[in-house]
């Protein structure tokens, strides 16, 4: 009797658990449909939602388009439970995609190469609005659209600069491509993180015992308007999540400072905001010392030093972001990186 052949591994499984959320979930579906930048699968899996509306949307979906998978839990197992469903539902490196997100074109396949570079990554994460340590342009803090521009022309600016090599403390769940090898060496989910926040983080870090990476996808935005699936107690289960990972993994603390401090994410964002401006204004930015006055500028750069420190606070459309420098140096590089071209 001939020995079974091992079912072939596919591109990737797009996991998006969903749990009501019908506006969000159709327009993420709505990118989907149009998205055929990546192979495999499209897995959506209902939490047993409570809105009437979503399964029929979701097998309709499914009727259309050959890669759609669509599964329903039998009773309400929470964010975790589900996204392992989905993990397990597949052989194929995954892409976790909450139903709260503005998914940019092409985002899936992004993410994807950027986790096929080294065989070492475990996690790709997007630069996103509202995403713990990958926040554009505050890393750590929610943020309002600089300049008030659109998502897609923050992804549109991200894309066409130089891909920067930047690792993270931890992957974000929100939006996340996970390598099936750190599947199969770390494990699933760990389900007693209850209803969710945290259990990724635990995964990286379980992850990165084993010598994988996370990685930031640097030419990828993601909108992300985040809490939805807790209500008003999304702080309080984020605040718990955070104290069960903490405990078990007390190193976290110091990766994170570390991460922040090196500047290296900061120094990219900044170099993505000066293109960004650029852009808008259609001109190289104009640069001011501490000092200087500026009469009708739209748009400018202002230098101020403190020994050999710079801050560089770049001001448009009324608003102002400031950025630190260890020196003189690190701000020309940041700037030539504005300036240069994707490969």
């Amino acid at each position: 009797m001939p020995a079974p052949v091992a079912a072939p591994v596919l591109a990737v499984s797009v996991v998006v658990p969903i749990y009501n959320n019908y506006e969000g979930t159709r327009a993420l579906l709505a990118v989907l449909a149009e998205d055929r930048s990546f192979d495999g699968r499209v897995i959506l899996i209902d939490d047993l939602s409570s809105d009437a509306r979503i399964a029929p949307m979701l097998w309709a979906f499914a009727r259309s388009d050959e890669r759609v998978q669509v599964l329903r839990n039998a009773r309400n197992m929470g964010f975790v439970a589900t996204c392992n469903r989905g993990l397990s539902a597949s052989r194929a490196n995954v892409v976790i995609l909450n139903t709260d997100i503005a998914l940019p074109s092409g985002g899936v396949a992004r993410l994807l190469k950027r986790l096929n570079t080294a065989g070492d990554i475990a996690t790709v994460t997007p630069f996103s609005n509202s995403a713990y340590g990958v926040g554009f342009p505050n890393l750590v803090y929610a943020n309002a659209q600089p300049f008030a521009v659109r998502p897609e022309m923050i992804d549109r600016c991200l894309r066409d600069m130089p891909v920067a090599d930047i690792e993270l403390p931890s992957g974000n769940g929100f939006c996340m491509a996970i390598a099936r090898k750190a599947i199969d060496a770390a494990g699933l989910f760990d389900e007693s993180f209850g209803r969710g926040y945290g259990e990724e983080t635990d995964f990286c870090q379980r992850a990165a015992v084993l010598g994988l990476r996370h990685v930031l996808a640097t030419d990828v935005y993601v909108g992300h308007l985040g809490g939805q699936s807790f209500g008003d107690n999304w702080q309080d289960a984020s605040r718990k999540g955070l104290l069960r990972v903490l405990h078990r993994h007390p190193s976290f603390v110091r990766n994170v400072r570390s991460y922040l401090h090196t500047g290296e994410t900061r120094a990219f964002i900044f170099a993505a905001m000066v293109r960004l401006v650029q852009q808008r204004t259609g001109r190289s930015l104009m640069r001011v010392q501490d000092g200087d006055k500026i009469t009708a500028a739209q748009a400018y750069l202002r230098i101020s030093r403190s020994g050999s420190a710079v801050t560089a606070a770049l001001t448009f459309a009324g608003e102002t972001y400031s950025f630190q420098f260890a020196n003189d140096a690190l701000l020309e590089e940041s700037l030539r990186w504005a300036d240069a071209v994707a490969a």
